[in-house]
């Protein structure tokens, strides 16, 4: 797949990058996040392929993925209870015009799209 086609041309040291099929790539990813509210560790590889996409969480030793998150009123949070924020609108900086007429986004700022919520804790990526 592309990321064998990226790790092919960029990555010539096995021991940065010993995934030779997209598979142990899967592995790898399903493995970091263990015990995490976003945790995979009970999908396999080739189930979606089987079955069709599968809700999340889906924990080792269930045989399908949990429906609803925080059921129990235990949130992923120091105190365990949920935060809301209020926040105002701030307008995009950049400006539309015959050419761009619209703005493009996905409506997070850059450190909400990757909180480091799969790889923060993986011993791979310590930091």
């Amino acid at each position: 797949m592309k990321v064998l086609k990226i790790h092919k041309k960029l990555a010539r040291d096995k021991a940065l990058f010993d995934y030779p099929t997209t598979e142990r790539i899967f592995n790898e990813h399903r493995e970091a996040t263990r015990g995490r509210d976003l945790d995979i560790t009970g999908l396999s590889y080739k189930l979606p392929e089987k079955k069709g996409p599968q809700q999340w969480p889906f924990r080792d030793g269930h045989l399908e993925g949990q429906k609803r998150l925080y059921t129990d009123g235990e949130f992923q949070t120091g105190n365990g209870k949920a935060k809301f924020t209020n926040a105002t609108y701030q307008p995009t900086a950049d400006v539309t015009n015959v050419r761009q007429p619209l703005h493009l986004l996905t409506g997070r700022l850059r450190n909400q799209w990757h909180g480091m919520s799969r790889t923060y804790r993986h011993h791979r990526a310590a930091i």
